[in-house]
C-alpha cells in the first residue's frame, strides 16, 4: 500500500514537473511584444519617455518604429503597449477578465497613498462597491438631468469671468473644471477671486498622481524592499518625496470630507452635482452661423437644443479626439500569463492604452491632423471618439497646440485674443447669469474648520 501512495506521489511530482517544464518551454518560444533593445540589468529605463514630453507622444515613436504592439522591460517590470483601437478592445474590454487590474506601484500607491482611491483599487470587491457608489450617484438618467442647470450655471460664470478677465483664458477653464468636480462631490462652491485652498488641492493631487503612477517610474517598484532602507542612505530621497506626497494624498482626501461632514453637522450641506467639462475654445464661421440660426440672438445655448446643433457636437466630439484630455490614462495590469496576438505577455505586466495612436489612424480618420467637426456627419460619419478617450469646414490651430505631460492633459499656454462677437453679445452673457449667483464662500468655511491645506 505504501508503495502504491509512494508511486501515485511520485507520478504527480513527475507530472507537475513536467507541466511546468512545458509552460517554460513555451513561454521561451513566444517572445514579448518588439521594442528597443534592453541593456543588461535595467533593461529598457532609458527607454522610458523623459521628462518633459508628454508619456502618449513618446510611445508614438515606437508605434511607428515597431508596430501596433510593443513592449519595453525595466528594472524587471514589463509594460506592453497597445497602439491599435482594435486590439485594445480585444485585450482589454473582450479580455477584460485577465487585464482587469492595475499594476502594483509601491512608490505611487503604498508609499504616496494613492492606492486608496478608486483608480488604485485591484479588480475586486473593493473596487465593485467604488463604481456602485458612483453609480448610484451619477449613473442614471436622472442624476445627469439634475446636474444639467449646474452646468449651465457654471458655463455661465465661466463666460463672465473671460469678459471681465480675456487675459485669464487657461486659468478660467481649469477653474471651470474644477468648480463643477468640487460641487458634484462635495457640494463645495469654489471662490474665483481668490486662489481658493481646495482648487488648489485638486490641482496639486493630480500633478502628483501623475508622477507617481508612472510604471517603471521609481526604481522601489522593481525592488520594493527598498522602501525598508533609512531615508538617510544615499539614494533614498525617494523616500522624502513619498513622505512629503503621502502627507499631501491625506489632506486631499481629509480636506473636503471633513467639509462634508461639518457641514452636515451645521444642517447647512449644499446638494452636489456632476461631471467635467474640457473642451476648447473655437471660433468658427460655421459654428456662428448654425448658433444664430437655431438659437438665435436673445439667449445662450442650454441642453435641450443639443440635437439641434450637430456642428456644435462636432466641434465637441473633435476635441475629444483632436487632443484627448486622457491621452493614454493609467496602466492596466495582466493578472496572469497569455499570449496575444502571437506575443507572450508576463503575469504582471503593465499594459497601456496608447489612446493618442487611435486619434491618429489614418484607416478611421482621414487627415487625422486636422480639426474637422463635420468628419462625424455625412457622407464621413467617422467614429465617435467618446467610445474609447475615456477608457477604453476645417480650423487652423496656429501655433501647434503644445501639450504638458501627465495623465490629464493641458495644454501649454499659448498667444491668443478673446473678445465678445459684440457688446450686444456681451450684455447678453452678463444677463444670462442668474441672479444671485456669487463666487462661492465655502473657502470662509475651511479657515472656520481649520481645514485649510499646508502651502
Amino acid at each position: 500500500m505504501l508503495n502504491i501512495i509512494l508511486l501515485a506521489q511520485s507520478a504527480i511530482a513527475i507530472s507537475g514537473l513536467c507541466l511546468a517544464y512545458e509552460k517554460w518551454r513555451r513561454k521561451s518560444r513566444i517572445s514579448l511584444p518588439p521594442g528597443p533593445k534592453p541593456l543588461p540589468i535595467v533593461g529598457n529605463v532609458l527607454d522610458l519617455p523623459p521628462k518633459g514630453l508628454p508619456e502618449a507622444r513618446h510611445w508614438e515613436s515606437h508605434h511607428e518604429k515597431y508596430g501596433p504592439i510593443t513592449s519595453i522591460t525595466a528594472m524587471g517590470q514589463t509594460i506592453v503597449v497597445l497602439h491599435d483601437r482594435n486590439l485594445a478592445v480585444e485585450l482589454l474590454d473582450k479580455g477584460g477578465a485577465k487585464n482587469s487590474s492595475r499594476p502594483w506601484l509601491e512608490f505611487g500607491w503604498r508609499m504616496c497613498g494613492f492606492g486608496q482611491f478608486t483608480i488604485g483599487q485591484p479588480y475586486g470587491d473593493t473596487l465593485r462597491l467604488h463604481r456602485k457608489l458612483i453609480l448610484q450617484h451619477i449613473g442614471s438618467k436622472q442624476a445627469v438631468a439634475l446636474t444639467q442647470s449646474l452646468l449651465e450655471r457654471e458655463v455661465g460664470r465661466t463666460l463672465v469671468r473671460m469678459l471681465e478677465f480675456p487675459d485669464n483664458l487657461f486659468k478660467n477653464v481649469e477653474i471651470q473644471g474644477a468648480a463643477i468636480i468640487l460641487k458634484l462631490t462635495y457640494g463645495y462652491d469654489i471662490n474665483t477671486k481668490i486662489d481658493d485652498p481646495l482648487l488648489f488641492v485638486v490641482r496639486r493631487r493630480l500633478d502628483r498622481l501623475g508622477a507617481a503612477v508612472m510604471p517603471g517610474g521609481w526604481l522601489v517598484d522593481a525592488f520594493p524592499i527598498l522602501r525598508h532602507i533609512p531615508a538617510w542612505c544615499p539614494g533614498a530621497g525617494f523616500k522624502q518625496t513619498a513622505i512629503g506626497w503621502n502627507r499631501e494624498v491625506l489632506e486631499a482626501v481629509n480636506i473636503p470630507f471633513q467639509f462634508v461632514k461639518r457641514q452636515l453637522g451645521d444642517n447647512s450641506c449644499q446638494p452636489s452635482a456632476d461631471t467635467t467639462y474640457s473642451t476648447f475654445t473655437l471660433v468658427v464661421a460655421k459654428a456662428h452661423e448654425e448658433i444664430d440660426r437655431v438659437i438665435g440672438p436673445n439667449r445662450l445655448p442650454t441642453f435641450a437644443d443639443q440635437d439641434q446643433l450637430p456642428y456644435i457636437d462636432g466641434i465637441i466630439k473633435e476635441a475629444y479626439r483632436w487632443q484627448s484630455v486622457v491621452p493614454q490614462g493609467l496602466a492596466h495590469s495582466s493578472d496572469e500569463d497569455q499570449v496575444f496576438q502571437g506575443y507572450f505577455i508576463p503575469k504582471g505586466a503593465a499594459v497601456i492604452a496608447n489612446t493618442f495612436a487611435y486619434t491618429r489612424d489614418t484607416r478611421v480618420y482621414h487627415d487625422p491632423e486636422a480639426f474637422l467637426p463635420e468628419r462625424y456627419m455625412a457622407p464621413y460619419n467617422e467614429l465617435d471618439p467618446k467610445e474609447y478617450v475615456f477608457g477604453l469646414g476645417r480650423v487652423e490651430i496656429d501655433p501647434i497646440l503644445e501639450v504638458q505631460p501627465g495623465i490629464v492633459a493641458h495644454p501649454k499656454e499659448y498667444p491668443y485674443r478673446l473678445t465678445p462677437r459684440s457688446e450686444a453679445h456681451a450684455l447678453l452673457i452678463r444677463s444670462n447669469l442668474p441672479a444671485g449667483v456669487k463666487d462661492g464662500q465655502d473657502h470662509l468655511l475651511l479657515k472656520k474648520y481649520d481645514l485649510n491645506p499646508d502651502r
